[in-house]
């Protein structure tokens, strides 16, 4: 059995036209807003240089458990129908996700997402 690294995934995004799409970021912005309530902070963009968004979203209730419940209900807030991976990495304060999902052969998204479970970064 083979464990995809970062690295692996983002040379799948390469592959594919990851180019910025409004739509991606509409949906994004607001599974934020319906989630404020347990989101403390957060931080959108789109990278053009690499093609990928970057979120950054502190949680009110500082949990490893509620950082993963959070990341879950992001990817089925957006993902695309596809195909979707992603891969995590835990840190002592926060998670860190490579989401890479698809809509057909080319079309696809790719988002660095950072979810902190700790006042001591952001």
């Amino acid at each position: 059995m083979s464990v995809m690294s970062a690295e692996h995934l983002k040379g799948m995004a390469s592959q594919l036209n990851c180019e910025y799409e409004a739509g991606i970021y509409c949906e994004i912005e607001s599974f934020l807003e319906w989630n404020k309530k347990r989101i403390a902070h957060s931080e959108l963009h789109f990278c053009q240089i690499d093609n990928r968004y970057h979120l950054k979203i502190m949680l009110r209730n500082l949990s490893f458990q509620d950082g993963k419940e959070c990341f879950r209900d992001l990817l089925h807030f957006i993902e695309y129908s596809n195909g979707t991976y992603y891969v995590r990495e835990r840190y002592d304060d926060h998670l860190k996700y490579w989401l890479l999902s698809s809509i057909d052969g080319s079309k696809a998204f790719l988002c660095e997402v950072y979810i902190y479970y700790s006042n001591e970064q952001f």
